[in-house]
């Protein structure tokens, strides 16, 4: 969980050692950048990425006995977008791919394996910003909801453009956005005034 201190600390808590935490240091991954979103990794449980604000994205390994204390060297530090990242999203079947989303109107999708880039998407200036990512049960495609009030569909490795787009929650605040049925539908929840 992110800790509310400065430099853009995740505490990482063990289930089997409930209750009130000790007094003093918790240790933590240090980012020095207000960590904007996680996700473990569903190959490897020891894998956690982590997206900033500073537009790195962040891999640990994290030792099957926990933290004991403060680290602020990742694993992996890979300078994946010009602005913060909204999103850091691992691909469900396929190992050391991550799909990354920023404030920079990019979506990328990365190999981990050998730590580059090879999927670059460039969004619309009028779709201002990403609000969900969810890629399909099998992968080759992900939906977008955007702040413009539009959901997208894309299958990167056929195209950079999206494959169709609908109407989405017209409100501006967080909507999200899942596939539902084997990826048959898309579900979409938002607000609106």
């Amino acid at each position: 969980m992110p800790l509310n201190t400065p430099g853009g600390k995740l505490a990482i808590f063990e289930l089997f050692k409930p209750g009130r935490q000790p007094d003093g240091v918790i240790p933590a991954l240090v980012h020095g950048a207000k960590v904007m979103d996680f996700m473990w990794d569903p190959f490897d449980n020891s894998r956690l990425a982590v997206g900033c604000d500073d537009g790195r994205m962040a891999i640990w390994y994290i030792p099957s006995d926990g933290l004991k204390e403060q680290t602020n060297e990742p694993d992996v530090s890979i300078a994946a977008h010009a602005e913060k990242i909204y999103f850091v999203r691992f691909h469900p079947l396929a190992k050391d791919v991550i799909a990354t989303g920023s404030y920079d109107l990019t979506i990328r999708i990365w190999d981990l394996s050998t730590e580059t880039e090879k999927y670059l998407i460039h969004l619309n200036p009028a779709q201002i910003q990403i609000l969900s990512f969810s890629w399909s049960p099998f992968g080759s495609k992900f939906a977008i909801a955007c702040k413009d009030g539009k959901i997208r569909i894309y299958e990167p490795r056929e195209s950079t453009e999206a494959l169709v787009e609908g109407k989405g929650p017209s409100g501006v605040r967080g909507g999200r956005v899942i596939w539902v049925l084997d990826g048959k539908f898309i579900v979409m929840a938002g607000f609106d005034r």
